[in-house]
């Protein structure tokens, strides 16, 4: 059966769905945020941190802790005021 996606059939939770059979866990927005049960982050923050640096440790086992903290920074940091330049 072929699958159609297109705007009518593409829902938030259908791609959700999508994401987790393709093994990426899925943690509700507000229960990793301030007040939740699980929080991660705060709503400023739009990259979660501790993720991104237990991803960076696992991809990159030899790396050391100081190359892994400031590639964080870097990752994390606008060298540009204009977002598209930046991009």
């Amino acid at each position: 059966m072929t699958r159609i996606i297109n705007e009518q059939t593409l829902t938030e939770q259908s791609v959700i769905d999508w994401l987790k059979e393709l093994g990426y866990e899925y943690k509700f927005g507000p229960d990793i945020s301030t007040g939740g049960i699980l929080v991660e982050r705060d709503f400023k923050d739009v990259i979660l941190g501790n993720r991104l640096k237990n991803a960076l440790k696992r991809l990159n086992p030899d790396l050391l802790e100081k190359a892994i903290d400031e590639a964080v920074y870097k990752f994390k940091s606008v060298e540009h005021p204009n977002l598209e330049i930046a991009n």
